[in-house]
């Protein structure tokens, strides 16, 4: 592919791929705490069959989460994942700086 033929944007792959932000900023919250998930499975050594003892899903289920299919499972329920895995999680409002502007939704990972 000629270096020409590359289309560089920034933000989110959602984002790219989704016309509808708020399924653009659902997904990439969901990436992010999935990717926390994958973090701790790896640094813990189990086995996905083991992750989904903890995290109350079956295998398959886990296989397609962490390899990104994850549009049908509720951030819901993604979050109580991490709490299956010994992590708080907590869900903060603040205002937005923009009045009359949409807000935004985000993931911080804390220590």
């Amino acid at each position: 592919m000629p270096k020409d033929d590359i289309q560089v944007t920034e933000g989110s792959v959602y984002q790219v791929i989704h016309d509808d932000l708020k399924i653009a900023a659902d997904m990439t919250a969901k990436a992010d705490l999935v990717r926390e998930i994958i973090a701790i499975k790896d640094s813990r050594k189990l086995t996905q069959s083991q992750l989904g003892a903890l995290i109350g899903m079956n295998q398959a289920d886990v296989s397609r989460m962490l390899r990104g299919n994850f549009r049908n499972i509720a951030i819901g329920k993604i979050m109580e994942c991490l709490t299956g895995l010994n992590r708080d999680v907590r869900i903060v409002i603040d205002r937005h700086p923009v009045e009359g502007e949409a807000g935004t939704i985000g993931v911080m990972v804390g220590g």
